[in-house]
């Protein structure tokens, strides 16, 4: 404790736990937001922006989990849920989100590259595409004035 107080840090003292005690409360706020979005209380952006101007928080809980990945959010939960019931069961819409493929970071596909394909050769035939496709759009413009 000292030795973090020494370096300008704040210590606080608690029990090592299953899923950290911090990781706990922040579980049970992104399943709950996930349960309004799975209700049709609201949608994820208007949730983030209630809890940035409402609660006061940086960003909000699907932000977070975009940040953080849906992969993680969903093994996380499952850890606590083996230590600590239900009530950390993950919610059906963020395994289904999961599962689709998209449970990497800011809602990117989480797919593996095919089989034998290195990523430099897939990197660049899909930039090759990219700039064939902006160049077709381009003529297709051109032509149409």
């Amino acid at each position: 404790m000292a030795v973090m107080t020494a370096i300008g840090k704040t210590p606080i003292r608690v029990k090592d736990i299953a899923g950290f005690a911090v990781n706990r409360m922040l579980h049970m706020f992104i399943i709950e937001a996930l349960k309004l979005v799975e209700e049709g209380v609201a949608t994820p952006e208007h949730l983030d922006t209630a809890c940035r101007l409402g609660l006061g928080h940086p960003i909000g809980p699907f932000a977070l989990m975009d940040a953080v990945t849906s992969n993680l959010c969903v093994q996380a939960q499952e850890i606590m849920q083996e230590s600590y019931s239900e009530r950390f069961r993950p919610p059906p819409l963020l395994k289904q989100r999961v599962r689709a493929g998209y449970g990497g970071g800011k809602g990117k596909p989480t797919r593996p590259a095919p089989v034998g394909i290195p990523s430099r050769i897939r990197d660049t035939a899909r930039r090759r595409r990219s700039a064939a496709h902006a160049s077709t759009t381009l003529s297709a413009t051109i032509a149409d004035v």
